[in-house]
């Protein structure tokens, strides 16, 4: 399946399925056969979500209703419930103020309980987001957790060990500025003589102790795996693997006699085409530093509805002035060549470029479904996560 821009081709897809998938998270060990389990117990502030849905509508008796039921240390479904009885009390009719505030959401809601229950859907949507980008950065960290919503609409953190919780704080804080970069993708053909030794891996890999088994180390195969037609002009991506082989592929291919070419680096991105947990193996080089796309660059990253089918959406990219002045540069200088954009150290897409871009704008199409196409705009414009979150709570669990 390929994302398609006007200007732009890129390799993905949607669909996943993965194995140990709870209703509203994941379970990957048993909480009481881990003596050093530790727990975290974070939301999205509800002041921060209502603010961002109100669009700055500043009515002032809603913002005296909102300070009152957002406290410190509250659950989100205790606050949405204290949204309702304050606006009970206060006689405030929240279905016509909410619905000035932003018609899309709450234009259909006809009482202030239904207003409570279309907060509560969004936020829990919300949350499983950040819930699945968690779970995806954990994964590549290779920390073994569990994850998932309670009934209080906290996000639960679970490590099987105390020791990379400081790892999990760090994902937890939020955005960066640097967060996004982009990157040149080297084509296939390039990097093959400098990879070959992949078929080592196995080999390397079985005298190594403490290393998770996969598949691959059952099958006594290499855990990187070359994908078919491998010469394929437009294929970019050098192999796949399970996820918990990607720290030790990282680590020999940072080993001093696998060394490759100074310029180069190595990211991954989640192969949503595959079962199970699978990364795709990207080789990369940088652009010239006053040439690098970061963050601060993009002005704006939406999921819009496409001007040739009302049923499709997709996602577009605006740059800011400089931004567009390197973009065209960027782009008229890799023609039919594939640049990638990473969030937080992994590839979100890998654009084809079609054409020089002068404008710094451009428009990502794959037959995206709404959701589809906000998720997309979601990881690009606030990284990893599209809020920071609080930690409530945390300690260890025993």
């Amino acid at each position: 399946m390929r994302f398609v821009l006007y200007t732009l081709l890129v390799i993905a897809c949607i669909s996943v399925s993965c194995a140990g998938k709870k209703e509203q998270g994941y379970e990957a060990f048993d909480l009481s056969q881990a003596p050093d389990a530790y727990r975290f117990q974070v939301q999205i502030l509800v002041a921060k979500f209502m603010s961002r849905h109100l669009n700055g509508y500043t009515d002032p008796d809603l913002r005296s209703i909102l300070a009152e039921s957002t406290s410190d240390n509250q659950s989100p479904h205790a606050a949405f419930q204290r949204i309702t009885e304050l606006a009970d009390e206060k006689t405030y009719n929240l279905t016509k103020y909410l619905a000035k505030a932003n018609p899309d959401l709450f234009g259909e809601c006809t009482s202030n309980i239904e207003i409570q229950q279309k907060l509560e859907e969004l936020y829990t949507t919300e949350t499983g987001y950040c819930l699945e980008r968690l779970h995806d950065q954990l994964e590549v960290d290779s920390i073994i957790h569990n994850i998932f919503i309670n009934n209080d609409l906290n996000l639960i953190i679970e490590l099987k060990t105390s020791d990379k919780k400081q790892v999990v704080k760090d994902r937890l804080s939020g955005t960066r500025s640097d967060v996004l970069v982009m990157r040149n993708v080297c084509m296939l053909s390039e990097v093959m003589d400098h990879f070959l030794f992949v078929e080592s891996f196995s080999t390397v890999r079985d005298s190594l102790t403490g290393m998770n088994k996969s598949l691959f180390s059952y099958l006594k195969l290499p855990p990187l795996m070359y994908l078919e037609n491998q010469l394929n002009p437009y294929q970019v991506w050098a192999g796949t693997a399970d996820v918990r082989d990607t720290a030790y592929i990282n680590s020999a291919l940072n080993a001093t006699r696998y060394n490759s070419p100074n310029y180069m680096e190595h990211a991954w991105e989640k192969a949503l085409d595959m079962p199970g947990d699978y990364f795709k193996l990207y080789f990369l080089y940088p652009f010239y530093p006053e040439r690098n796309i970061i963050s601060s660059d993009i002005a704006d990253v939406s999921a819009v509805e496409s001007s040739y089918d009302p049923t499709v959406w997709e996602v577009k990219l605006t740059m800011t002035d400089q931004g567009a002045l390197k973009w065209f540069i960027q782009t008229s200088s890799n023609v039919d060549r594939f640049l990638a954009i990473l969030v937080d150290g992994s590839i979100v897409c890998a654009p084809r470029v079609m054409t020089p871009i002068p404008q710094g704008i451009c428009v990502i199409s794959n037959n995206f479904s709404k959701e589809q196409a906000q998720n997309l705009a979601n990881r690009i414009q606030y990284g990893t996560l599209p809020y920071s979150l609080e930690i409530v709570q945390e300690g260890n669990v025993h």
